[in-house]
């Protein structure tokens, strides 16, 4: 078996072995609780709570000894951008022969909102159909259409990007809005992404809310329901944000970026709280705790290592983005970036390493699996993808990865449910020891 390219770095087992079991699982599964607990509220860009979750980090980095960026003389890139916000929670009546039912808003449907649909008040009579066209017998502006939104065999991505081309049909077709039958609409909130064009009320509404409105849970094609009452109160505004906490080790070019979004959905006008411990406090004690590890060894590389923790991933990865206009030719070309977003899911779930398109150097040898504690699995990136490596890669850097163990199986992501608990330590663990060896590969082959 050939020697595992780390041996030039560590000669012997037990320094290498020394340097991991330095990942503090307590320590990280602190700091993620703290960032999801009530006070931060869910860290919405603009509001307190990311403003309190960007000092946390800030602190964290400055007792860790971290410096702030050569090229930006402080810890913090603030930033203001545009964002889509509830003014109320919303309402959803179906008009039945004994009057008006309310839905309740979490359990019955949700709101796909902020940034990829629109809002307003709808009353309309819902037309069920197949696929998205425009019903002869119908005058689309006059209805609600309502379709089947479940996507069986395809991932999270690919779900999202699906959802966005049927809000578009449904626009240039005329409805006054869009229901799409959803089997995890309980307890979830929007998906975000950053706004397109003007477009109409989305609703996810759960399997159990046919009835109500079609009388059967199998309606027939151009089937003709029960008149419904949507009102999505939101408006878009400009926000000062608290902007990405950004900081540095070594000295020179930058070689290595760490990064993870701290930002998460914030709070419904009811009180209703994301906590987002999963996506993605998980990520950034993640990332935190293998920077402290890594920083260790900073006379070794030839390279700075910057540590980027950015906010408004969520609404269309703009952190990651404004970081770059500002900072991408601070960054080799050569420059490695690993992402972590979500560290979640099952006891022994495996983490998964998905790299770009097109880079075929190993980050995890089969020799590491007892290291992590965990199974690492390899896969490839997307180009359309949801995470910050997405900015990266637009920009043409090839040496970009994502650390992640999203188990779909448990259904917490964008949920009132992302609580700390869910999350054991080890979990954070397994996922800093595969951060640092990942780091370290890429280190060994940055020259």
């Amino acid at each position: 078996m050939p020697n595992d390219p780390l041996d030039s770095l560590f000669p012997h087992p037990s320094p290498l072995a020394s340097l991991l079991h330095r990942c503090d699982a307590a320590a990280a599964h602190r700091l993620m609780s703290t960032l999801s607990n009530p006070p931060m509220d869910g860290r919405y860009p603009g509001t307190p709570g990311e403003a309190l979750a960007a000092n946390t980090i800030l602190q964290t980095l400055q007792h860790d000894r971290f410096l702030p960026l050569d090229e930006l003389h402080a810890y913090c890139q603030p930033l203001s951008f545009p964002v889509t916000r509830f003014v109320r929670s919303p309402t959803f009546d179906v008009c039945g022969s004994s009057g008006a039912a309310r839905l309740t808003h979490l359990r019955d449907y949700c709101v796909y909102v902020q940034g990829a649909a629109g809002g307003g008040h709808v009353r309309a009579p819902c037309l069920w159909l197949d696929t998205l066209q425009r019903p002869a017998d119908f005058v689309p502006h006059e209805l609600v259409a309502v379709i089947d939104g479940t996507s069986a065999g395809l991932d999270v991505t690919s779900s999202f990007h699906a959802y966005l081309d049927q809000l578009a049909t449904a626009r240039n077709l005329g409805f006054a809005a869009l229901l799409r039958v959803d089997p995890v609409v309980d307890v979830r909130k929007a998906m975000i992404h950053a706004r397109q064009t003007p477009s109409i009320p989305a609703l996810g509404i759960a399997p159990a809310v046919l009835p109500s409105i079609f009388g059967t849970d199998h309606p027939p094609h151009l089937c003709l329901g029960s008149e419904v009452l949507l009102d999505v109160p939101i408006v878009d505004e400009s926000i000062s944000s608290a902007g990405n906490v950004v900081a540095q080790w070594g000295t020179g070019p930058v070689g290595l970026v760490l990064t993870a979004h701290y930002d998460h959905l914030g709070s419904l006008p009811d009180g209703t709280c994301f906590p987002g411990a999963s996506d993605n406090a998980s990520g950034v004690a993640v990332v935190l705790g293998a920077a402290r590890v890594l920083s260790s060894l900073w006379d070794r590389f030839p390279f700075r290592l910057v540590v980027l923790l950015t906010t408004g991933e969520e609404i269309g990865l703009v952190g990651a983005r404004r970081f770059l206009d500002r900072f991408s030719e601070t960054l080799t070309p050569r420059c490695g970036v690993l992402c972590v977003d979500e560290i979640s899911g099952s006891a022994r779930s495996p983490l998964y390493l998905l790299k770009a398109p097109g880079w075929n150097e190993p980050l995890h040898f089969p020799g590491d699996v007892p290291s992590v504690g965990l199974p690492v699995r390899p896969g490839r990136l997307r180009l359309d993808g949801y995470s910050d490596d997405v900015a990266f890669l637009e920009r043409g850097f090839r040496r970009v990865a994502v650390l992640l163990s999203r188990d779909m199986s448990t259904r917490v992501t964008h949920t009132t449910r992302d609580t700390p608990d869910r999350i054991e330590p080890e979990r954070l663990a397994a996922g800093m020891r595969a951060l640092v060896l990942a780091a370290l590969r890429m280190a060994l082959r940055y020259a």
